[in-house]
């Protein structure tokens, strides 16, 4: 039951990241580390001659949040990397026990997925003030 569960949460996390990043999901990547109440997430979207970071809703956070809890403690992950490529999305979770340095913020691990995921490519953020980077 709780894989059918996780597996619809995260068919709503994808329509979520549809509506975020503007309607079209090809292309997205969404990294986020829940803990009790909290999401840490970065939200970006691939466009082919650049990338752009877009907020992520309130929505899309707690769907996020609600896939975590709904994995029974003991197989919790700490981490979550979607992303949605030719129509489908794939996800990894990574897990407290694999190489996972507690020492690290959210910033300096999320720094490092993006830098492995885009490499050198700039990425537009949006101006201080402004939802996304669309």
């Amino acid at each position: 039951m709780e894989n059918d569960q996780l597996e619809r949460l995260l068919q709503e996390i994808g329509q979520e990241i549809a509506t975020d990043v503007g309607g079209d999901p090809e292309g997205a990547f969404l990294y986020a580390e829940p803990k009790p109440m909290v999401l840490a997430a970065s939200l970006f979207k691939d466009f082919g001659d650049h990338v752009a970071y877009f907020a992520f809703s309130e929505e899309l956070a707690f769907t996020v949040l609600e896939a975590w809890e709904t994995t029974e403690p003991a197989k919790r992950w700490s981490a979550m990397h979607y992303s949605v490529a030719d129509g489908r999305f794939n996800v990894r979770f990574d897990y407290p026990d694999e190489d996972w340095n507690e020492d690290e913020t959210f910033d300096q691990r999320s720094e490092r997925v993006i830098a492995a995921k885009y490499g050198n490519r700039p990425i537009d953020y949006p101006p201080f003030g402004q939802d996304d980077g669309g």
